[in-house]
């Protein structure tokens, strides 16, 4: 359930204020701390799944 949350919270907000960060920690009984570094890790998932669709979406081509 956390999870589906913050999933949730990120399509929405992938980055968050100080108040939503403090909001999302009160709700699901997590530090700040840990908001912020699952936001941080989430976004770097994010960015690296695009550039992996991109590559396979868009191949080199080869000269023969």
């Amino acid at each position: 359930r956390q999870r589906w949350l913050l999933n949730e919270i990120f399509e929405h907000v992938p980055y968050p204020n100080s108040i939503q960060k403090n909001v999302v920690s009160d709700r699901i009984g997590a530090t700040r701390e840990q908001i912020r570094i699952w936001f941080q890790n989430r976004r770097r998932i994010a960015v690296q799944s695009h550039r992996s669709t991109s590559r396979r979406s868009n191949p080199v081509p080869v000269d023969n």
